[in-house]
């Protein structure tokens, strides 16, 4: 009898380790447990919101919910100028729409960082060259330097207005005043 117990125990335990699916896993706990969504990617992700012009959110292979923070741009924040019209053109261009991306990383908040593409343009590039966001002032890569210059000589979105303000700098200030 203590044979028959002891062997159903290792039964049980064998098979919980092996019944344990990727599927089991919280991937907005642990959004590396996804490995497709750390890759440069080929097939596309659904976009199922967007929190505004340089946020949204995903769902990934498993379904699970992941936030996206698109690499190298800065859009105006909510109670900034431009925010509707940036979170607006950003809504049109992806919004319940199969994207692809590169992976880049992540953020000191935990976000994921992407180049997001439709149909192979790409959209960050996008949002910089029609003034909906700003080279994020961390990103020094030429492309964004030349295409927020174009964008600002054309006074394209944001740069039709007098004198905009960045988001980082209407970020500081909000949280001087408080």
């Amino acid at each position: 009898m203590k044979k028959f117990l002891h062997a159903s125990i290792l039964v049980s335990i064998f098979l919980f380790f092996f019944s344990c699916s990727d599927n089991d896993i919280d991937t907005n706990t642990y959004p590396e447990a996804d490995s497709e969504v750390n890759n440069p990617i080929s097939k596309g992700y659904k976009v199922v919101s967007i929190s505004d012009g340089d946020t949204f959110y995903m769902l990934d292979s498993l379904n699970a919910k992941i936030k996206i923070r698109m690499h190298g741009i800065d859009a105006p924040e909510k109670g900034q100028d431009f925010y509707q019209e940036s979170t607006q053109y950003l809504y049109d261009r992806i919004a319940d729409k199969m994207i692809t991306y590169d992976f880049k990383g992540k953020d000191q908040y935990g976000r994921t960082l992407l180049v997001v593409y439709i149909d192979g343009e790409n959209i960050n590039q996008s949002m910089v060259r029609e003034g909906y966001a700003w080279q994020y002032k961390y990103n020094k890569e030429k492309i964004y330097q030349d295409l927020q210059a174009e964008a600002k000589a054309a006074k394209r979105g944001l740069w039709m207005l007098p004198d905009p303000i960045d988001p980082w700098q209407f970020r500081k200030d909000k949280k001087n005043k408080s």
